[in-house]
């Protein structure tokens, strides 16, 4: 009896595989032109996720990519991919963003990364939001950040267990605003302001609003600081719920898309946006595929003013192997050396590294690129 109840469910198992398993041999393989060196400060050590970039505002060879080790800390590399520095953001980090122009107040403006610490110690639930200024004029890894809020830092705590995570800069008000959820429901994504003291030295969060979100584990976040609106997606469940940005603005989602309808077979993951003009572009979403079919991980790109799906796109890794576990997705239309249209950065759970990929390659003949 228990014999053939295993052969039937073997059975289910290969006819729900070939209906519903997708085609993607029909898609664009692309290849990274960059991976950046491993996570981990130990050889196979690394427990990579979330990448960011900062692109350099008036050198883009001096630009630099910067990545998550959910069990060590923060990596940055340089362009071509080699370690510039480690740092320790004194928690266990989550996701990770870069903005830009934050005013500290006193004329002072500087360039960002972020990252939400989901918990302050390992054996701690207190999360914190850790934020950085990013010295353009840069010699060395030792150089390159001043801390302005970390793990040990007062007035800076946000929601327990922390888990999604973005940046967002109002450009009227000239304010900037981090968007984090936790991974345990209630999984509300709550706004909160960046805010400078006095001197300009460090920052604290003021909870500003929170969002009415009707559905479960959220960790893939981005905000569009040029068309207002503000992206969740649900992992499992659901799809990208659009929101409002602006702290004044209504609390209801305003659209819903990126439904299992347009093929998905796993988790949601990183999304990212790139930019054709800023009322145009393109979301990235990451369909971590292998938790469903044991398959490769791909990315589901929308056109943002329709939110239709308009692409699909397989990256592979530097030896022409498909991604395994992709965590998080990055993009940028801003040339960069190299790239006249810009990158996506996508994170290879095998070997905890990041592969840059040309938007070129992305676009092919279909999707348009920044200019153009």
């Amino acid at each position: 009896m228990k014999l053939k109840k295993l052969i039937a469910a073997v059975l289910m198992a290969v006819v729900t595989f070939s209906v519903f398993a997708e085609d993607f041999s029909k898609y664009t393989h692309v290849k990274p032109r960059v991976t950046t060196s491993r996570t981990g400060k130990k050889a196979l050590s690394g427990n990579a996720d979330d990448p960011a970039i900062w692109v350099h505002p008036t050198n883009p060879a001096r630009s630099l990519i910067f990545g998550v080790d959910k069990s060590e800390g923060i990596w940055v590399w340089t362009l071509d991919g080699k370690e510039l520095t480690y740092f320790d953001p004194w928690g266990k980090p989550g996701n990770i963003d870069v903005n830009y122009g934050f005013n500290l107040g006193g004329g002072k403006r500087v360039d960002i990364v972020a990252v939400n610490l989901r918990k302050v110690t390992y054996k701690s639930r207190i999360s914190k939001v850790a934020v950085y200024a990013i010295n353009p004029n840069w010699t060395s890894g030792a150089d390159l950040l001043t801390t302005l809020a970390d793990g040990r830092s007062d007035g800076n705590d946000i929601r327990t267990s922390t888990y999604g995570f973005t940046t967002w800069k109002d450009k009227v008000k000239d304010r900037m605003y981090i968007f984090e959820a936790p991974d345990k429901d209630p999984c509300i994504p709550v706004q909160w302001e960046l805010v400078p003291n006095a001197a300009g030295t460090a920052v604290t969060a003021r909870k500003a609003r929170v969002l009415d979100y009707p559905s479960s584990e959220n960790e893939d976040m981005v905000a569009d600081e040029d068309t207002g609106f503000y992206y969740t997606a649900e992992e499992q469940k659901s799809g990208v719920f659009k929101y409002y940005a602006s702290e004044d603005a209504s609390t209801k989602h305003v659209s819903f898309f990126a439904t299992d309808a347009d093929g998905y077979r796993g988790d949601r993951e990183g999304i990212a946006l790139y930019k054709v003009s800023p009322s145009e572009g393109y979301l990235i979403v990451c369909d971590q595929a292998a938790k469903a079919e044991g398959t490769f991980s791909v990315f589901r790109i929308y056109d943002i003013k329709t939110e239709k799906l308009v692409k699909t796109v397989v990256p592979l890794n530097e030896l022409g192997d498909y991604l395994w576990d992709d965590d998080g997705v990055e993009a940028t239309s801003r040339a960069l050396p190299g790239f006249p249209y810009g990158v996506v950065i996508a994170h290879d759970g095998d070997h905890a590294t990041h592969p840059v990929y040309d938007w070129a390659d992305f676009a092919g003949d279909d999707l348009r690129k920044a200019g153009k």
